[in-house]
């Protein structure tokens, strides 16, 4: 009788072993669970100024298929491949962008117009002109560190477009299909 009794008792305390392990375990992996969910980096809502550009940081995505034709002073294509085959450093980054009577912040991805420009020996230009398929254009007399070319707005894919952080928003151009290269004002000859 006193043995039956010894067994149950054992039965027991290794059924309370088992649940506190279990138990352990659990908290174990909560804890795990909190702690990475405390580290994760935050996803900021900011909201910048007109014109200004915030988290600018180098990136690396699968770049869409795209061909722009550039003429002009300088002839020749731009593309996916060149953009890869380069190496031109990619970057996503906040921006302000103002249409004139407000300024919207968006999270933008793509690469430094002036960056594009040295890797395709685009060196001299007075004017480039983006074209797009819909015949919009815009001039850009100086590539500078808020000139984009983009493919991604708020993480989701976009054609490839020409992004001036430090312009009105109607400067830029969406779709582009052409580049025209001029120098002293070749950009106002016809250049079909």
């Amino acid at each position: 009788v006193l043995s039956k009794g010894y067994n149950n008792m054992k039965k027991k305390t290794e059924a309370i072993v088992y649940i506190l392990i279990i138990f352990i375990i659990a908290l174990i992996i909560s804890g795990i669970i909190v702690f990475a969910k405390r580290n994760e980096p935050k996803k900021e809502n900011i909201a910048l100024e007109a014109y200004e550009i915030a988290n600018v940081e180098e990136v690396s995505k699968d770049i869409p298929e795209f061909k722009v034709e550039i003429i002009g002073d300088y002839e020749g294509l731009l593309d996916n491949n060149i953009l890869k085959e380069k190496n031109i450093k990619m970057y996503q980054f906040d921006a302000g962008i103002s249409n004139g009577n407000q300024t919207q912040t968006a999270k933008y991805t793509g690469f430094k117009l002036a960056d594009i420009l040295d890797a395709i020996d685009i060196y001299e230009y007075s004017s480039l002109e983006f074209k797009s398929d819909e015949d919009y254009s815009s001039v850009v007399n100086e590539a500078n560190d808020k000139s984009f070319i983009v493919f991604m707005k708020n993480e989701k894919e976009i054609d490839i477009s020409l992004l001036l952080v430090d312009k009105p928003y109607y400067k830029s151009v969406q779709n582009i299909t052409r580049i025209f290269v001029g120098n002293d004002h070749t950009f106002l000859e016809d250049k079909s």
